[in-house]
This record gives structure tokens, sequence and C-alpha cells, in this order.
């Protein structure tokens, strides 16, 4: 495997997106399903608080079943045993878990509204409404399946490019 590629199973890993201690987030290609897919791995040796797992697999695969236009589709959950990957990665990957949802070109809420605010130039009460509405609507959608977002932010809705359609995901920044 060449520095410039790496693989986590099926998954072309492209370009790294962010990165902390406890996750890197990478842009991807599903070789399976040709289409492009953002991969969130957690490491678990650095998220090792009691209950993690229990709760990351309740929570993630609650959010699986979840069909709705305003709420980024998770594709797969998986945790990969430090024996099982390490052949098939050089290592990458084994003993974390990661999360495999449709990746977004964008940009963040929170960008939209530092360019606009920069300038003085505050978006008129319409944009409010096409920017809202959506996702208010994926709020009540995910209520209604029992889901509550607990962290949202301006971070976590997106404009699809080139749509500009809302999109609410958790994206870790």
């Amino acid at each position: 495997m060449s520095m410039s590629q790496r693989y986590l199973g099926p998954y072309e890993l492209r370009q790294r997106l962010s990165s902390t201690h406890q996750y890197e987030s990478w842009k991807a290609w599903d070789r399976q399903q040709q289409r492009e897919v953002e991969i969130t791995i957690l490491h678990l040796q650095e998220v090792n608080a009691s209950g993690f797992m229990s709760r990351f697999f309740y929570e993630t695969k609650n959010l699986t079943i979840l069909n709705h236009p305003s709420i980024a589709k998770i594709y797969e959950v998986q945790v990969f045993p430090s024996t099982d990957l390490a052949e098939q990665t050089d290592g990458f990957g084994a003993g974390n878990a990661c999360i495999v949802r449709e990746y977004i070109d964008g940009m963040s809420l929170a960008d939209y509204i530092d360019a606009t605010s920069r300038g003085g130039d505050f978006p008129a009460l319409a944009d409010i409404y096409h920017i809202l509405a959506p996702i208010c609507s994926a709020l009540d959608y995910a209520h209604q399946h029992g889901i509550i977002h607990s962290r949202l932010k301006p971070t976590h809705i997106l404009f699809t490019r080139p749509e500009g359609k809302m999109q609410l995901r958790e994206r870790q920044n």
C-alpha cells in the first residue's frame, strides 16, 4: 500500500477532513457502492468511558433508520477488532469504531453566519426561513422517532452544493 492511499475495508480514504486525539473524519470512496462517503473513525483507546460502546451502538443504530431529506444518511456503523483489520489496512483503523455516512459537500451554517455578519450583510427574513424550515422539519422527524439531537449547533447544519439545500448532521469540526 502506498503512503498516498489508505483503505478501511471497502473504503478508500482520500482526504482527511478533521482530526483530534479521539477521532478522525475522512472523505472516502466506497468502492462497492461507487459513491463518496464521510467516515468518522473513533479511536476507542482514547474513548474508554464506562458504557461508551453500548451507548454508541444504541444511538448510531437508531440513526441508521432515519430517512429524511434534511438529515444526512448514516450508511454503516462498524467496530474493527485489532486482529481482524490489521492485515487489510496495515493496521490503520484496527481496534477502532467508525461511522460511514453520506458525504455532504457544503458550507456549515456557522461559516454562513460568519460570512454574512462580517460585512453587516445579515440575511433577509425569507433566507432565515429557508434555512430553518428544513432543519425544524428534520428535528421534528427525528423526535417522532425518539431521537434527540443533543448537540445542535451551527456547525452541524450544512448547505449542500450545488443545490443549496439544508442538511442536519453531526460533523466533527
